[in-house]
């Protein structure tokens, strides 16, 4: 089984779940690095973190699709590089 598809089984477990998810929001690296050392079960990336992390700016379309991509990719490359 790959891991994103482990990643989906374990994120759909926590949507059945009847608990109440603790979901932190990561703007970078730093923080996701943060969240996952105080062990929440999950992490999300938004537009205005990334906007007031980037430029200083609240999320007025200020942020690409492509930028909000990137992110996520570094906060991915960052998960897959502590599994090693």
């Amino acid at each position: 089984m790959t891991e994103q598809i482990k990643s989906i089984r374990q994120l759909r477990g926590l949507l059945e779940s009847p608990s109440i998810i603790k979901m932190p929001s990561a703007y970078d690296t730093l923080t996701a690095v943060i969240i996952e050392q105080t062990r929440f079960e999950s992490v999300f990336i938004s537009g205005f973190g990334t906007s007031a992390s980037l430029y200083g700016y609240p999320d007025l379309s200020f942020v690409s699709l492509n930028e909000i991509l990137g992110a996520n990719e570094f906060l991915s490359l960052r998960d897959k590089l502590s599994k090693h």
